[in-house]
């Protein structure tokens, strides 16, 4: 096929040559697409629909999106965009076996049956959901996957995932909750800031919040504390 090809662009000489991807169907099935949905991002389109299918609750991408974002002060629009991939499909591995999650969670994010997203891009989102689901991103297993990241990709994929554990801690999942908490980075703290009335606080403080918070904070080089 390959010669054949080369053969057919010998005799043509065409001045330029256009691969698609998906095919000649699907491009004219997107061009008579109406243009509010021709405009619409492909992969976060793609995400949302991953998460109204297999999510457990209505909790928002962009509620967990927008609770973390004071540890990304000075964030990019790519990085921006992949976080709140993340934060869209962080609950897809609920419905697995505990021991099998993160590594579950992981294939699913790798093999996401829509465009909008390049092979590094799914590394870094498989990574991030496998890191929210307590896994090692440094597993010597995990090394071809981890090739497909940029240099200094893996600190953003352990900070986003253990915030999206954290967030997944402290609301149960259940949208609304954690508009109650919210976090702030300083140069030597991570605080994580309850409300100050105890019934309400009582509600999101915990062992394991404290203790999700911490290794968050390690992470990124500070020490946590409950406010």
């Amino acid at each position: 096929a390959a010669k054949l090809f080369e053969c057919l662009l010998a005799v043509v000489e065409p001045d330029r040559l256009v691969f698609s991807g998906f095919g000649m169907r699907e491009g004219q099935m997107l061009k008579n697409l109406p243009a509010e949905v021709r405009g619409q991002d492909p992969l976060i389109s793609g995400c949302i629909g991953v998460s109204e299918q297999g999510g457990r609750f209505a909790m928002d991408g962009d509620e967990i999106l927008a609770w973390m974002s004071p540890l990304f002060p000075t964030e990019d629009p790519v990085h921006w965009r992949l976080r709140l991939a993340a934060c869209l499909i962080s609950d897809i591995g609920w419905s697995e076996h505990p021991d099998y999650r993160a590594l579950h969670a992981l294939r699913r994010a790798l093999r996401l049956p829509f465009a909008g997203l390049s092979h590094s891009d799914r590394g870094v989102l498989g990574l991030t959901v496998y890191v929210r689901y307590n896994g090692d991103p440094w597993e010597p297993d995990l090394a071809p996957v981890r090739n497909l990241l940029a240099e200094g990709q893996i600190a953003w994929v352990e900070t986003v995932g253990l915030a999206l554990r954290l967030a997944h801690t402290l609301s149960g999942g259940a949208p609304g909750l954690l508009s109650g908490a919210s976090l702030k980075r300083g140069a030597e703290k991570l605080t994580l800031k309850l409300p100050e009335d105890q019934g309400e606080r009582d509600v999101l403080e915990s062992e394991a919040v404290e203790r999700r918070l911490k290794t968050l904070a390690r992470s990124m080089g500070l020490k946590g504390r409950v406010s």
